[in-house]
C-alpha cells in the first residue's frame, strides 16, 4: 500500500507603476491632443512541487516512504519598460487622424536551482522595439464613421511559455524554451461603425503579419512526445469581428438585445500549416431587461462556439488531440445600484451545468457556478 500527495506553492507577483499626461492645444481649422507616458513592470514567479509518498514501513505502520521537492519552472524577474507619445489631430470636427510612436525594452533574468526540471541555455535575455502607428476615423454623418489603423506590434513571451517544463498530463511532457525571441508584428485593422437612435452596428476587418510568432508544437521528430512554445519565423492572422445592438419599441424601451460574432484564422508561412492557438469562430446573443427609473437590470446570454479542426494532427494517435469540439454555455446575469456609485453585481454561468473544454485546454471547463461583485465609483 502506498499513497502520494502532491502539494504546489506558486509565487507570481508582478509590480506596476505607470506616469500618463495629456496636452490639448488648437490650431486654425484643427484640434490637438497629445498624449504621453512612461510605463514600467517586473514580474517576479517561483515555483515548487513537493511530491511525498506515504507506506506501510517494516512494523506494517504508515511511514513517509520518499519525499522530493521540484519545480517546473525556474526562479525568474522580467523587467519591462516602455515610453509613448500620441498625437490625436481633429480636423474640421469630421476627420481625426491618430499618428503615435512607441517604445518598448524588456530584460529577462533566470536562475536554474536543483529542483528544476528543465535546463537553461541562457539566463539573460533583452530586446527592444520602436513601434509606430497611424490611424483614423473618418465622420461621413452623425450616424455611419469608418475607422482604419497600421501599427507595428511587439509582444514579450510569458513565463509559462519560457519555463514551462516537465510532465503535465499522460503521454506528454514539456520542455522550457528560454531562448524564445519576442512576438513582432505588422498590423492592419479597417472597421464600419453605424450608430441610430434604435440601433447600433460595427463590423471590424484585421489582418496580421507576425515574426517569430509564439505557437506551442512538438518538439522536433526525436522528441515528439515533448511539446515546447517555439519561434514561428512568419505566420499571418487575419479575422472579422461584429457587433450589433437593438433597442424594440416596446416595454417602453426597456429591452436591449445584443450580439457578437469573431472568426479569425492563422497560417504558418513556413510551412504553409494551421497554428494550432487560433480559437474557433464563436458568437455571444443576449438580452439585458432595464426597467425605467428602476435602479437594476437583468440580462440572459447564450455563448456559442463552433469546433476547432484546423490544426496539425498529433504525430502519434494516443498524443493529446489539438482539435477542439463546440459548446453552447448561457448565463444570467443581474446588477443593482445599492447607492448613487455603489452596485452590486451577480451572475449564474454555466447555468445547465454543461461540460466543455475550452480550445487547447487539457481541462474541462467551469461548470454551474455563482459569481458575486461589487464596484464602487469615484
Amino acid at each position: 500500500y502506498s499513497q502520494t500527495r502532491i502539494n504546489d506553492d506558486l509565487d507570481w507577483d508582478t509590480w506596476r507603476s505607470e506616469l500618463t499626461g495629456s496636452s490639448p492645444f488648437a490650431q486654425p481649422y484643427q484640434a490637438h491632443l497629445l498624449t504621453y507616458g512612461l510605463e514600467y513592470f517586473r514580474d517576479e514567479f517561483e515555483q515548487l512541487q513537493h511530491t511525498n509518498t506515504f507506506g506501510l514501513n517494516d512494523a506494517g505502520l504508515l511511514d513517509l516512504l520518499s519525499s522530493r521537492e521540484t519545480t517546473q519552472f525556474p526562479d525568474a524577474h522580467s523587467d519591462n519598460y516602455g515610453w509613448y507619445l500620441q498625437d490625436e489631430i481633429t480636423i474640421l470636427d469630421r476627420l481625426v487622424i491618430i499618428a503615435g510612436v512607441r517604445y518598448d525594452k524588456y530584460r529577462l533574468q533566470a536562475s536554474s536551482t536543483d529542483a528544476f526540471l528543465g535546463s537553461l541555455e541562457k539566463d539573460t535575455r533583452s530586446a527592444n522595439q520602436w513601434s509606430p502607428k497611424i490611424g483614423g476615423v473618418l465622420h461621413i454623418t452623425d450616424k455611419v464613421r469608418l475607422t482604419g489603423n497600421i501599427a507595428r506590434g511587439f509582444r514579450t513571451p510569458t513565463f509559462r511559455e519560457l519555463f514551462i517544463a516537465g510532465p503535465h498530463f499522460f503521454g506528454v511532457d514539456f520542455a522550457a524554451n528560454p531562448s524564445l525571441k519576442p512576438e513582432k508584428s505588422l498590423n492592419y485593422e479597417t472597421g464600419l461603425h453605424l450608430n441610430f437612435p434604435r440601433w447600433h452596428l460595427s463590423a471590424h476587418y484585421f489582418r496580421n503579419k507576425l515574426k517569430d510568432f509564439i505557437d506551442f508544437q512538438p518538439r522536433s521528430a526525436l522528441y515528439w512526445y515533448q511539446y515546447q512554445a517555439k519561434n514561428v519565423s512568419k505566420a499571418t492572422i487575419w479575422g472579422v469581428e461584429t457587433k450589433a445592438g437593438w433597442t424594440p419599441p416596446v416595454l417602453d424601451d426597456s429591452l436591449y438585445v445584443f450580439a457578437h460574432y469573431t472568426y479569425a484564422r492563422g497560417t504558418d508561412r513556413t510551412d504553409d500549416a494551421p497554428l494550432n492557438s487560433i480559437s474557433p469562430q464563436q458568437g455571444l446573443i443576449g438580452i439585458r431587461y432595464i426597467p425605467r427609473r428602476r435602479p437594476f437590470w437583468v440580462e440572459w446570454s447564450a455563448k456559442i462556439v463552433d469546433d476547432q479542426d484546423r490544426v496539425v494532427p498529433p504525430v502519434r494517435s494516443y498524443l493529446p488531440d489539438p482539435r477542439s469540439t463546440g459548446y453552447a454555455v448561457f448565463d444570467i446575469r443581474a446588477s443593482w445600484r445599492l447607492r448613487p456609485k455603489l452596485r452590486l453585481h451577480a451572475a449564474i454561468e454555466n447555468l445547465f451545468d454543461r461540460y466543455y473544454r475550452r480550445h487547447l485546454s487539457s481541462l474541462g471547463a467551469e461548470g454551474i457556478n455563482l459569481a458575486l461583485g461589487v464596484t464602487y465609483d469615484w
